[in-house]
């Protein structure tokens, strides 16, 4: 699959989550969710489909006779880890627990195809989001091989506008997988360290750790880590407006609104008073579009909630 493909996500499922996924496992899944492909602006197909040969690829399975069993294995574990743990306060204790949700309500292989029957209480998590979403690369995702760089680097993802994310040592433990595991210091930020060298050698990222420290017992201990978030990503023309190449994939091969995008280089060109009322509310070029496109899709949805008379 090309690795240009973005993936999606409400923040409701990146941020504090867990779950329990291989790094194969993850890289299927990212795979599945670059997949998801749109109906409209409001909908995506329920399922989603893969060849036996791509899932082959994806799990390194066997391509001989062993290739059936290694399949077999391979979808029921995945079965059994594909689900989302998204954190609560437990008003009574008043502490951190978890809603686990699967992904997929139905997974089948027929005729050398496998078939994703997306779980109906992921939907408004997946769906075309107009706000708290995360967005990245399939690529930049596929380029991990560690599965705290992976975790580490969706999470990171969510919060990259902000340029910052203090994590306790403990949020840190639990968004990772890491609370029986390296449980000394030194272990632990071994283990962060290689995550966060990984995510600045083959990432859009640039991440800086500023450890935090509390006084213990006469000693220090450490508390939290403020990442430092920036991204390597250069602003690329693309008719006559300025995006990473992640938005640009995002507007036209995600929600397929290339129309806006080119309405908005036209603008700067013909109109660039109008333009530069825009970019005073919003900014940049990005978020010019995004506005006009929920304009847009306002517009089409109040006109079609009205009775066909023809």
């Amino acid at each position: 699959m090309a690795k240009n493909e973005v993936i999606t996500k409400s923040n409701k499922i990146v941020r504090g989550t867990i779950n329990e996924m291989t790094a194969k496992q993850k890289n299927l899944m990212a795979n599945l969710l670059a997949k998801l492909v749109y109906k409209s602006e409001v909908k995506f197909i329920d399922k989603t489909e893969m060849s036996l040969s791509e899932i082959t690829e994806i799990m390194e399975l066997s391509k001989g006779g062993r290739q059936y069993t290694e399949l077999s294995k391979c979808l029921v574990t995945f079965g059994k880890n594909a689900s989302i743990g998204i954190p609560y306060i437990n008003e009574k204790s008043s502490t951190t627990e978890f809603d686990w949700i699967p992904f997929f309500k139905k997974i089948s292989f027929r005729d050398n195809k496998l078939t994703f029957l997306w779980n109906d209480e992921m939907k408004p998590y997946l769906q075309p989001l107009k706000e708290n979403y995360t967005a990245y690369l399939l690529g930049n995702y596929l380029n991990l091989k560690s599965i705290y760089a992976k975790d580490l680097y969706e999470q990171l993802k969510s919060y990259e506008f902000m340029k910052h994310r203090v994590f306790t040592t403990d949020e840190l433990r639990t968004v990772l997988n890491l609370k029986d595991k390296y449980n000394s210091n030194n272990a632990f930020m071994v283990c962060i360290n290689r995550a966060v060298d990984e995510i600045n050698d083959k990432t859009d990222l640039t991440v800086i750790m500023k450890k935090k420290y509390i006084t213990k017992d006469r000693s220090r201990h450490l508390n939290a880590i403020d990442f430092l978030i920036s991204s390597k990503q250069k602003l690329i023309e693309y008719w006559g407006c300025y995006l990473t190449e992640e938005q640009c994939s995002f507007i036209v091969e995600k929600i397929h609104r290339k129309d806006i995008l080119v309405q908005v280089g036209q603008m700067k060109k013909d109109k660039p008073d109008i333009y530069k009322k825009y970019k005073h509310t919003y900014h940049n070029d990005y978020d010019i579009i995004m506005h006009l496109v929920d304009e847009d899709n306002e517009k089409k949805e109040f006109l079609n909630s009205f009775p066909n008379f023809y």
